[in-house]
């Protein structure tokens, strides 16, 4: 007799950029903590980004999960940050993180759609309603990506920006928060009070320069 396998409350979503990744972002995954039952899918480089999550996505509704859980291999999170997530019972749920330079990755939109920073201090510690943020840490409810796909909003990412040739285009975690978020009326919540961190990677060449694998 074959056991079919349980509905995952939870299908975390990794899209690794490279090879690599911190000892201090392998002790923070060992100790994430994750609601019974969960399934882990992850997609290696050297696949774009956009594409790499609208594959995980696809894979992942095929078990019919309660909620999604993007990760970025580069995020520190507290152990109970999931459950954190999911207590506010809301159908797009991130983190605050800064980028690699500091700002905020959350962002509103302007009456043309377009994202605009939000100063860091405007969100840190509170919970705050935004147009569009980075996706390094965010929990969706399946059926947000089910009703994108029954309204004809998919795929769900997709990677505009160029700095020559596409300046105004968006990122593709962008884009899903302009282009199906939006469309749908979800604003996205905001958690600024779980404490996050932002790691890199390097690897030492042959002219003992680093070369950075992650932008």
């Amino acid at each position: 007799m074959a056991w079919a396998r349980a509905r995952p409350k939870i299908s975390l979503l990794m899209p690794h950029k490279s090879e690599y990744v911190t000892l201090e972002f392998m002790e923070c995954y060992n100790r994430l903590l994750l609601p019974s039952p969960y399934r882990i899918l992850h997609r290696r480089g050297p696949l774009p980004i956009d594409i790499a999550r609208n594959t995980l996505v696809e894979e992942a509704l095929e078990d019919d999960p309660e909620h999604i859980l993007f990760l970025d291999d580069d995020l520190i999170l507290p152990e109970n940050t999931v459950y954190t997530l999911l207590s506010h019972r809301y159908p797009i749920v991130s983190v605050l993180y800064a980028d690699k330079v500091g700002r905020a990755c959350v962002f509103r939109l302007n009456s043309e759609g377009t994202p605009e920073p939000i100063p860091w201090d405007m969100v840190h510690g509170k919970l705050a309603y935004v147009g569009a943020v980075g996706f390094g840490a965010i929990l969706i409810d399946a059926r947000v990506f089910k009703l994108a796909k029954k309204k004809g909003l998919w795929p769900p990412f997709k990677y505009e920006y160029d700095p020559v040739n596409n300046p105004e285009g968006f990122s593709e975690d962008q884009f899903f928060c302009t282009s199906v978020a939006r469309k749908l009326g979800f604003p996205i919540l905001v958690d600024g009070r779980i404490p996050t961190g932002h790691v890199f990677t390097g690897r030492l060449i042959d002219d003992k320069r680093i070369t950075y694998l992650t932008p």
